[in-house]
């Protein structure tokens, strides 16, 4: 989904800081963190009806691939 609005708001310092550690942990930028978080607190209110619709450029392909499995000898 194209991100083409601004929202700028104040937060309190350990909220900042909680939402830094869970970026930094998941290797994320902060603004991927806050986007995350508000779009599932929308969803869980079923108030969002943007993400109806495949969020990315072209959906993913299905695919069978074979899988072997072997057991080592003890």
């Amino acid at each position: 989904m194209k991100k083409d609005s601004i929202i700028c708001f104040r937060v309190s310092k350990d909220l900042h800081q909680s939402l830094v550690k869970i970026a930094q942990k998941e290797k994320r930028s902060l603004s991927s963190i806050i986007d995350i978080v508000l779009t599932n607190y929308v969803t869980d209110r079923k108030s969002f009806k943007g993400l109806t619709k495949e969020r990315r450029e072209y959906p993913r392909k299905g695919i069978l691939a074979p899988v072997l499995i072997k057991q080592h000898a003890s």
